[in-house]
């Protein structure tokens, strides 16, 4: 979710054994709104630090699908709709 919104991954290194450790021990830093002019919200800020989070017991969605769904960044989606296919997408490209 993080390199969806961001387009980069949360964590990165060349050095794999690095990567590891940053993966594991490191903070999860967000992209500054001025500086990359990536505008995040804290509901989508929040949500990406629970399906980080690192005790995997703390995880989201560690108790079910049904824990991310209710998350609040997804207050605004009918799932019961996106299940049906029932939701336009907001852009489609031209092919």
């Amino acid at each position: 979710m993080y390199e969806l919104v961001t387009g980069r991954p949360p964590f990165f290194n060349q050095n794999h054994k690095k990567l590891g450790s940053l993966i594991t021990k490191g903070s999860l830093i967000f992209p500054d709104p001025v500086k990359h002019k990536i505008m995040m919200t804290e509901n989508i800020k929040d949500f990406i630090r629970k399906l980080l989070d690192k005790d995997p017991s703390k995880r989201l969605g560690t108790n079910g699908p049904e824990e991310i769904m209710q998350h609040p960044w997804f207050d605004d989606l009918d799932f019961n709709k996106l299940i049906k296919k029932q939701i336009k997408a907001p852009y489609i490209p031209d092919i």
